[in-house]
């Protein structure tokens, strides 16, 4: 506290005043605690961090009870729990071309391709990782595309889809591709919800074909609504010798 006084010079000047010793410091009770009563007040943080901290006497006015044990913190559990990672490899892969496949849907596109698509579906094999296209004008012509894919496999190759992984896509979803699956036999499995590291073949696949394309896209020069042919390029030039789901024009 201080006094104010008047100067001279219509200046003020403050006068300091001692201060009562006894109010330098804070009474300080001293009382004793079990681990997890300091855990709380203490805004819960790690029972090491409050036993080295009064240990050292960075917290004073608290004596642990050295017999108390931690109790299990709900609030902690709730408020600091994480996701472990994701692997970052399958450790069951399939053997077989067609046993298991991964799906993906990209789209829509910002505009119509030259061929009136908007969205393209990519089916990844597990065991060879070969990736079919399927071009689509709407997001609910993913099951003919599932169907096209389904007899691909069976004709070609005499395997039957035993596992499809994919996202939580309304596409893959439907009614009719459940029955479907269903009545061949085929289990569906998807990934949990917000969690697309989970079906990381499918979008990794699609991600890297989505960028390529567009980067031969841009570097072209041509309109945007040959996005479709830009896809298709890139599939042919790093897959020459791999079956497409598509018929192959020369987009120049």
């Amino acid at each position: 506290m201080g006094r104010w006084s008047s100067g001279s010079m219509g200046s003020y000047r403050i006068a300091a005043m001692q201060a009562n010793a006894k109010s330098d410091h804070a009474n300080v009770l001293s009382e004793k605690l079990t681990i997890s009563q300091a855990h709380r007040k203490l805004g819960h943080i790690s029972h090491t961090a409050i036993q080295h901290a009064i240990s050292q006497g960075l917290v004073t006015g608290i004596e642990l009870d050295p017999n108390s044990k931690p109790d299990f913190c709900e609030p902690c559990a709730k408020a600091k729990s994480a996701r472990q990672p994701f692997p970052k490899e399958s450790q069951t892969r399939a053997t077989k071309y067609g046993e298991r496949v991964h799906w993906d849907l990209w789209g829509p596109a910002s505009v119509r391709s030259l061929n009136g698509h908007y969205y393209v579906a990519a089916c990844i094999d597990d065991a060879t990782r070969k990736t079919m296209l399927y071009f689509q004008e709407k997001k609910s012509q993913t099951f003919s595309s599932y169907k096209r894919d389904e007899a691909f496999i069976k004709t070609q190759f005499g395997s039957h889809i035993k596992v499809v992984r994919s996202d939580r896509g309304g596409e893959f979803q439907s009614k009719e591709i459940i029955q479907h699956q269903d009545a061949k036999g085929t289990v569906c499995k998807l990934t949990v919800h917000d969690s697309p590291p989970q079906n990381g073949t499918a979008e990794r696949g699609m991600r890297t074909q989505a960028e390529r394309a567009r980067a031969l896209l841009i570097s072209s020069g041509l309109p945007r609504f040959l996005w479709e042919r830009s896809y298709e390029t890139h599939y042919v030039a790093s897959k020459p010798n791999t079956y497409m789901s598509f018929k192959w024009q020369n987009p120049i």
